[in-house]
């Protein structure tokens, strides 16, 4: 489960290239602690688990991408509408 939590990463990358947004040192130096600690934590193994050591990762990235769209239609939206659709979808 932890290796979920490498999102925040994957939405920095993603957050930069496709919404052009900036990436500040902090911001990065941030980031980055937070997948080394995550890495400490999981200490990854492929050889013992084997593929399904991915699936987390996916979850990670699909979970990214969500909060990406959101984010992009958060400019345009109602807050409460937007609530309201994340709401009936969950």
């Amino acid at each position: 489960m932890a290796i979920a939590f490498v999102m925040p990463f994957i939405m920095l990358a993603f957050g930069k290239f496709f919404l052009g947004e900036d990436i500040g040192p902090r911001r990065l130096a941030a980031c980055s602690v937070g997948f080394i600690g995550t890495m400490l934590v999981v200490q990854p193994s492929f050889l013992t688990v084997g593929a399904p050591a991915l699936l987390p990762l996916l979850v990670a990235v699909a979970f990214s991408g969500y909060m990406l769209v959101t984010r992009q239609i958060s400019r345009d939206a109602d807050p409460i509408a937007l609530q309201v659709v994340s709401g009936i979808y969950a």
